[in-house]
């Protein structure tokens, strides 16, 4: 497990295509094993001529990232170049998300090693996201990520420290340790699917308009997740959701 994260005891069961409907029940202590047989599915059921890409945290970015020899170093770079219904895999490590990893086409980006072993950090950052999933990205995919820091303080009506979701699937990661001072510390939604998440110990921190510590959703829908230890100051509420 990697230091300096301290994860929820629940976490999420695998669950690495709501298209495919293939779910998978595990006890922690089965994670990765499970997480790891999910991962060969989804490789084994992709469509004839998509393509694999690879990432890791002593990759290069501008190699053609086609083997893990060959892989990228950042996760914003690989979400902005590799093409529609293309899937990035990540090695395990702490990416550092100084700019938001930003889905907006139907890729999948799935970690290697689950959400134990794999994180997108903005380290707290005034001003940083860690996650954006577009409007155009209705087919994009994002599992198995451990997704911490972000921190929306900046202005008074930040939104979305953790994810930003205006469509698409974020599924099989904890969402925790994220902080905004307007609306969804953790995750704001107004379409997509959020599926077998944990979301813990975010916060809404304005106290006129802090919503959602945890999750504010316009729309969209929340499915099988744990939300729990999150805040909100706003007098309108929604510590949760």
């Amino acid at each position: 497990m990697m230091s300096g994260f301290s994860l929820p005891s629940i976490l999420p069961r695998f669950h690495p295509s709501r298209l495919k409907r293939r779910v998978f029940k595990t006890h922690y202590g089965c994670l990765l094993l499970t997480w790891l047989c999910g991962i060969a599915l989804v490789l084994a059921v992709s469509p004839a001529g998509a393509v694999n890409y690879y990432v890791k945290t002593n990759g290069v970015d501008g190699a053609d990232g086609l083997t893990w020899a060959t892989a990228w170093q950042t996760l914003p770079y690989a979400a902005a170049t590799a093409p529609e219904g293309s899937t990035i895999l990540a090695s395990n490590g702490t990416y550092i998300a100084v700019s938001p990893v930003r889905l907006t086409n139907g890729i999948s980006l799935l970690s290697v090693a689950g959400p134990t072993g794999t994180a997108i950090s903005a380290l707290d950052v005034s001003g940083r996201r860690c996650v954006e999933l577009a409007a155009t990205a209705s087919n994009a995919l994002l599992a198995g990520f451990t997704i911490t820091g972000g921190n929306r303080t900046d202005i008074y009506n930040g939104w979305g420290g953790g994810v930003w979701m205006l469509q698409g699937m974020v599924s099989n990661c904890v969402i925790v340790s994220n902080r905004v001072m307007g609306a969804g510390g953790g995750v704001c939604m107004s379409a997509g699917l959020l599926v077998d998440c944990v979301v813990s110990s975010n916060s809404a921190l304005e106290w006129n308009y802090g919503y959602g510590g945890g999750i504010y959703m316009g729309a969209g829908m929340v499915d099988r997740c744990r939300i729990e230890t999150n805040t909100c100051r706003g007098p309108f509420g929604g510590g949760g959701v």
